[in-house]
């Protein structure tokens, strides 16, 4: 059968013989048998096996280009076998320049010049994107880059033969940029580093105060909670910042002198205090002691509320003990733990101490000996109690050093009363604490308010003319019943004088 008429059978019968393979309709596979055979007739024999090149029988088709290179061949093929929708969508997909140029030669060989003149607006966008994103020092721009700009002309200043000097010290100008940037860059890290600690210290705060802790956090004015706050007791604030606040403040000038004295092998931070006792009667102000060595240090002041720690499910007391103490730990630039009332816990260990005070006075003292921890730690515990004997003799040992707040003198008394009663000359302030013996900083604050109150009642009452003061025996009057209150006698009233004497 000639090839002529072998194809156009074919043709015919193409729509239902040929599968329907990736969707192509009825009409695009006839075109493909179409094309094949075009193609097989100018390359094959003209009478069905006959040697030599040229058209079958048919003969009527113009013969198609002939490649040799490979990609050339495909495009043909894609060209022949391919709509113009179908082609202008792959040429969208074509990101490479030598593929892109064998595709317009083609097409431009078989007369599709639209198609051509959009591949070639590709391919002027595809090499204008591979420039853009090609390493500076590898692209080799076709243009010469631009001159630079002449540098403005600057009048020269006088200079004198001291200062030129200078000048020629100082580094070129070429290393200032870049010391700045260094500059710069250390700045911007010690912010971070800084905003960072911040945050970590707000988290640990957080957690702490969910467990029903008392988290007091520095606001950075020292001057806000300051030494003023506990009135008299020189050798006492001596003490504490000799041992606690300088250590806090400055750790590097304690490490410096424990390698030179024990030598290069000296762990940093064993010099410092670990736990401190306060030992005192009530109203002392170890409690404010314990406040301002948290402001003036800059760390956070964790008050342990041991009764928020006890629980009756056995075994929850020393493990929420134990995770108390890691977050207290785990603030970034150490803090202040205090724990107020040591000894109705922490006692002496006998036949009657409960079991769960055994084991949380144990939890404490692993914590307290630190080896399961960082001697590098700026953590301090401070532990406040009223009697230092009832305590378990190997938590006394814990505690690097003792610091006694006794009952304040006539001295300090003076001065703690002129915090409260300023309009108070000196000698008025001097007899107030000489018949105030034996009451401590808290009992003289608790008489200078009762008698602020009183004063007020007479007042409103009319008793007394609005803007006048209460007086030095408005004061005595209140400190004997103070003194009364807390020795639970009856309120007899002083000697020889009645109630409204001593408001005057």
């Amino acid at each position: 059968m000639p090839a002529a008429v072998l194809r156009e059978a074919l043709v015919a019968a193409a729509p239902r013989a040929l599968p329907r393979s990736q969707g192509r309709p009825l009409e695009r596979r006839a075109v493909a048998v179409q094309a094949f055979w075009g193609r097989r007739g100018s390359s094959g024999s003209g009478d069905g096996g006959s040697g030599g090149r040229g058209s079958g029988d048919g003969g009527g088709e113009p013969p198609s280009p002939s490649y040799e290179s490979e990609v050339d061949r495909l495009n043909l093929e894609r060209v022949q076998t391919l709509t113009d929708s179908q082609l202008r969508g792959r040429l969208k997909r074509m990101k490479q320049p030598a593929k892109l140029e064998s595709f317009i030669k083609v097409l431009k060989d078989c007369g599709k010049s639209d198609l051509a003149a959009e591949a070639e607006r590709r391919l002027y966008a595809v090499t204008v994107a591979m420039r853009a994103e090609a390493p500076s020092d590898l692209e080799a721009p076709e243009e010469p880059a631009p001159p630079a700009a002449e540098p403005r002309l600057r009048r020269p200043r006088r200079r004198s033969a001291d200062a030129s000097e200078e000048s020629d010290a100082q580094p070129s100008e070429k290393r200032r940029p870049a010391a700045r940037r260094a500059v710069r860059v250390a700045v911007d890290a010690e912010q971070q580093a800084k905003r960072w600690r911040q945050r970590m210290q707000n988290v640990v705060a957080d957690r702490l105060i969910d467990m029903g802790m008392e988290v007091y956090v520095p606001d950075g004015d020292s001057k806000a909670f300051d030494w003023g706050m506990l009135a008299g007791y020189d050798e006492v604030k001596r003490q504490v910042e000799e041992s606690i606040v300088l250590a806090l403040s400055h750790p590097e000038v304690y490490d410096e002198i424990a390698a030179a004295t024990r030598g290069p092998d000296a762990v940093p931070g064993a010099n410092r205090p670990r736990a401190v006792l306060f030992e005192g009667p009530p109203g002392t102000g170890k409690t404010t002691c314990a406040r301002v060595i948290a402001e003036q240090g800059a760390v956070p002041l964790v008050n342990v509320r041991l009764e928020h720690i006890l629980s009756k499910w056995y075994g929850e007391d020393e493990k929420k003990l134990a995770e108390v103490l890691h977050q207290c730990e785990s603030f970034p630039e150490g803090a202040v733990v205090f724990l107020d009332e040591l000894d109705s816990v922490m006692s002496s260990r006998d036949d009657h101490l409960h079991e769960t005070t055994k084991r949380m006075l144990g939890i404490l003292l692993r914590h307290l000996e630190g080896l399961d921890g960082d001697d590098q730690r700026r953590t301090v515990f401070i532990g406040a109690t009223n009697r230092k004997a009832d305590l378990d003799p190997a938590l006394r040992s814990r505690f690097a050093a003792t610091i006694r707040f006794d009952l304040p003198d006539a001295e300090s008394r003076a001065a703690i009363l002129r915090r409260y009663a300023r309009h108070l000359a000196d000698s008025e302030v001097a007899y107030l604490a000489k018949e105030t013996p034996g009451m401590a900083g808290r009992d003289l604050r608790a008489v200078c308010a009762l008698t602020e109150r009183r004063w007020a009642a007479q007042v409103i009452k009319g008793r007394v003319a609005k803007g006048q003061l209460p007086t030095v025996l408005t004061y005595v009057k209140s400190a004997e019943q103070r003194q009364r209150d807390m020795e639970g006698g009856p309120d007899k009233g002083p000697p020889g004088a009645g109630r409204g004497a001593w408001l005057r």
